[in-house]
């Protein structure tokens, strides 16, 4: 299901089945989605998996991708979603937890959106982007009252695609007096 999930939406994943244990949820959920976006964009994805203080994802030597919430906002819609969540009693790890119906059709859009963008690996922000378009989701109506939408989430999603397009150096930008001469 996930083969064509990157790295770091991976990560998102794993994430959102930890914090969905936690919870005692008994099925995986949007919201859980959304909360594991907020942390892994933080850099949290490795202590919430591992459960250990660590430099979080953004340790890696692997590229990460760029913060899209300011700390201050992602802080923010945390806290709000967490305390509107229902919690019950925490489940050991669970890798076969349930995909609710509502999620299952988030990472089909996730999926839809990635190939509509030409990309090859579905990325967290497409998570985000399909989540969104969930009205039924509380987290993703604390996301629009906070102001990150489905098309702030899109344009995001195509300046990245932009910034990755280009080269490091374009042509006609050598610095010739940079170059020393050379004589033999």
């Amino acid at each position: 299901m996930f083969k064509d999930y990157s790295f770091w939406a991976i990560q998102v994943i794993m994430v959102a089945l930890r914090k969905a244990g936690q919870r005692g949820a008994v099925a995986l959920e949007i919201d859980d989605l959304l909360v594991a976006i907020i942390v892994a964009d933080q850099g949290g994805a490795a202590q919430a998996i591992f459960d250990e203080p660590s430099q979080g994802a953004r340790s890696t030597p692997l590229n990460p991708p760029r913060r899209f919430l300011a700390p201050e906002v992602a802080g923010d819609l945390l806290a709000q979603i967490e305390s509107l969540r229902t919690k019950s009693e925490p489940i050991a790890n669970n890798p076969e937890l349930p995909i609710s119906e509502g999620l299952k059709r988030t990472l089909s859009a996730a999926s839809s959106l990635r190939e509509e963008m030409h990309r090859k690996k579905v990325e967290p922000l497409h998570l985000l982007a399909a989540a969104l378009e969930d009205e039924s989701s509380t987290a993703a109506q604390i996301f629009y009252r906070a102001g990150v939408t489905r098309d702030s989430v899109l344009k995001a999603l195509k300046e990245e695609a932009a910034f990755r397009e280009r080269p490091l150096i374009a042509a006609g930008t050598r610095d010739t007096a940079a170059v020393p001469a050379y004589s033999s």
